[in-house]
Order: structure tokens, then sequence, then C-alpha cells
């Protein structure tokens, strides 16, 4: 689950082009054809990978509803993903 501290940094008025890139890393682990359902999952509960519109909490939550606790794998890759950019920055 998201903690309160990732939700105070999230703006959902702020792009952010690196989770965009983050999430399509992360779910780079699975074959296309799963990766390719997942996000299409994602788009059926209204999260687009827009940059100006993706929130982690909400991507969160949406995998949580297919995939239950094994959700929080995918969420932790993410957050290594999202590290790993920004260290680079």
């Amino acid at each position: 689950m998201i903690s309160n501290g990732d939700r105070s940094r999230r703006s959902s008025k702020n792009p952010n082009p690196a989770l965009v890139l983050a999430v399509d890393r992360a779910l780079g682990m699975f074959d296309e054809p799963i990766k390719q359902a997942l996000y299409f999952h994602l788009k059926e509960k209204g999260i687009g990978l827009d940059a100006n519109r993706i929130d982690l909490e909400s991507i969160d939550l949406a995998l949580r509803d297919i995939m239950g606790a094994g959700a929080e794998i995918i969420t932790l890759c993410i957050r290594k993903e999202m590290e790993k950019l920004e260290m680079r920055h």
C-alpha cells in the first residue's frame, strides 16, 4: 500500500514522465501480452499513462483489483525504477 509520505510528495498537477517510464520498465518484467493486458486493465480503471495525470496510488489500487496482494511486487518495482531514474538526475 502507498504510505502517507508518498501521497504527500505526489502532485496530480505536475507532469511525471519519470513515473510513466518507471511503470513501463516495471511491467517489462512480464511477457508482452501480459504487459499489454495490465495496461488495458489500467486504462479500463481510468488510469491513462499520461504524464499529466498519473499517480502511483491509483496504479497500485487498480493492480490490486486484479492481482490482489501480488500487486505490491509491481509497486515495489515501480518505486525502485523511480529511484534509479531520480539518481540519474
